[in-house]
C-alpha cells in the first residue's frame, strides 16, 4: 500500500514540477482514519473543461506541449486507479492562471500521536 501511495505522490509532484515554474506547496495531514497529501502549484491552472477529462487515459491538455514536457497522458489515470484500488481517491481544485491543487485521500489504520 505504501509503495502505491508513494507512486501516486510522485506522479502528482512530477506533474506539478513540469507545469509550473513557481513554488509548489505540499501539505500532509490525517483525520478520521484518512491520510491526505495535498500538492499545489501556482502555474497555469486547468480549465473546467479540461478538469472534466484530466483523469482520462491518454488525455493531454495541450498536445503541442507533449513533446516539450514529455509524458504520455497516462500518469493521472494510473494514479487514480491506484488510489481507487486502496479505497482512496484524488480530487482536483484549480483556477486558470492561478493554481492547481491535487489532493490524495487514502484510508489508514489507527494513527497515534507520539
Amino acid at each position: 500500500m505504501l509503495k502505491r501511495a508513494r507512486n501516486v505522490g510522485y506522479i502528482i509532484l512530477d506533474n506539478a514540477l513540469k507545469y509550473s515554474d513557481k513554488e509548489i506547496d505540499v501539505s500532509l495531514w490525517h483525520e478520521n482514519h484518512m491520510a491526505y497529501v495535498s500538492i499545489t502549484d501556482y502555474g497555469r491552472g486547468i480549465s473546467e473543461a479540461d478538469q472534466a477529462r484530466i483523469f482520462d487515459r491518454f488525455y493531454r491538455i495541450n498536445k503541442a506541449r507533449a513533446r516539450e514536457n514529455g509524458g504520455t497522458g497516462l500518469g493521472l489515470s494510473i494514479a487514480t486507479k491506484l488510489m481507487e484500488a486502496q479505497g482512496g481517491r484524488i480530487t482536483l481544485d484549480s483556477n486558470v492562471g492561478e493554481y492547481t491543487t491535487f489532493t490524495i485521500e487514502m484510508p489508514v489504520g489507527e494513527v497515534y500521536d507520539t
